[in-house]
């Protein structure tokens, strides 16, 4: 799934919705929680299917993101963060998808998605 970076983040949230992404994950110390059943992921396992930023429009480092995820238990959903120079669980941000097999995350490469 493309990145569409004139897209705002609540389009994308709608459409990706309408795709399937209808789960709603969160983070934890410990991983990526699925709210729906509870279920806890480690980040390694989870894949990036696509990424969406946006800067905040008075502050450029008052970042939000938000990631269309799939799980390996087959879920599919979003989790929107805020990103900046303190974000919580920026760990488990940086650990999403490195363990899946075939994705560009997997291999290190750069997940910017900027233009």
């Amino acid at each position: 799934m493309p990145h569409e970076t004139l897209e705002s983040l609540s389009k994308a949230e709608d459409r990706l919705q309408l795709d399937g992404f209808t789960h709603d994950f969160t983070m934890t110390d410990d991983g990526v929680v699925d709210r729906q059943t509870s279920r806890l992921h480690a980040p390694e396992q989870v894949e990036i299917v696509s990424m969406h930023r946006d800067e905040g429009e008075s502050d450029p480092s008052d970042e939000s993101m938000l990631f269309a995820l799939h799980a390996p238990d087959g879920s599919r959903g979003l989790l929107a963060v805020n990103y900046g120079p303190n974000v919580p669980h920026a760990d488990i941000i940086r650990r999403l998808g490195t363990g899946v097999a075939g994705t560009k995350y997997a291999r290190g490469q750069e997940t910017d998605t900027d233009g």
